[in-house]
Order: C-alpha cells, then sequence, then structure tokens
C-alpha cells in the first residue's frame, strides 16, 4: 500500500495552496477533527486526482475561535484556495458551528459538502440552502462521488 504524503494542520500552520499554475487537479479541503477519517477521506480523494489538503479544526487543534483564521479574519488561505470543502466539523455546536455557518452562507466560499444528521441539521437555522450538499456518515468512496456532483465537469 502506497502512503501518500497529506498536509496537516498543525497549531501554528494553516494548510496553503501551490499557487494556481502549479496544478490542473480539483483541489478538496478536508476539515475533520478525527486525524485518522482525515487521512482516509484525503487517501480516497487523492486516489480519484484531488489535489488535498486536511484541517481538523480550531477545537481539534486545542485552539479557540479566534485563533481560526476563518472566524477571527473572515477567510482562511485554505478555504479560499479550495474548489471544494468538505467538513465534518459539527454544524450544531459552538466554534465549529460557527465555521460550518460561514462556509455554507458565504457566497465566495468554495462549495461546501457537510457531512451531517438529520438531527443535527434540525438544530439549526441557516440562511443558505444545503440540501443536496449534506452527505451521511458513509464511505469514503460515497463522499467523493457526492463531492464530483457537485464540481463542474473539468
Amino acid at each position: 500500500m502506497v502512503r501518500r504524503r497529506v498536509e496537516r494542520r498543525s497549531a501554528v500552520h494553516v494548510p496553503s495552496w501551490p499557487s494556481l499554475d502549479d496544478s490542473e487537479r480539483p483541489r478538496v479541503l478536508i476539515e475533520h477533527p478525527d486525524p485518522a477519517a482525515q487521512l482516509v477521506l484525503a487517501e480516497a480523494f487523492q486516489d480519484h486526482g484531488y489535489d488535498v489538503r486536511t484541517c481538523g479544526g480550531p477545537v481539534a487543534q486545542g485552539r479557540s475561535s479566534v485563533t481560526c483564521p476563518l472566524v477571527e479574519h473572515g477567510s482562511c488561505p485554505a478555504v479560499d484556495g479550495a474548489d471544494l470543502v468538505v467538513t465534518s466539523l459539527q454544524v450544531n455546536q459552538g466554534v465549529e458551528g460557527e465555521i460550518v455557518t460561514r462556509l455554507i452562507e458565504d457566497p465566495t466560499s468554495p462549495p461546501v459538502l457537510l457531512e451531517a444528521t438529520s438531527w443535527q441539521m434540525s438544530q439549526v437555522q441557516l440562511r443558505a440552502p444545503v440540501a443536496g450538499r449534506c452527505y451521511p456518515f458513509g464511505s469514503p468512496s460515497t463522499v467523493v462521488a457526492a463531492a464530483e456532483a457537485m464540481l463542474p465537469a473539468s
């Protein structure tokens, strides 16, 4: 089994992308608080030809909301450079919910594919539609297929 290098977010590092001219592969940011799940999803996307970066979110990093660039500055280099954000951050909980809400409601953000249950979605009020952008807990190949359906054909 070949292990691929996946850039992970450390306590002081925000994932970044090479300049747009360096890669023609679609760019996916995976936000998942569990490093093992990040790796599984990242490998599934890489196997399908995607350029991948991962982020555990501020809670997984032991960070407060004010140190998350998306919350603190309204933008994040990892989000800004992505073609798609796949997030498993909890839409109905604290800082993670604030991040997910900003991603979904900001018209300049890339498309967001959100791992959430119906119950979680019933606990939040979002100003932007999420129908078709949520995926159930499932296999990585299911998540990749849902992402491919969201991205424009190249």
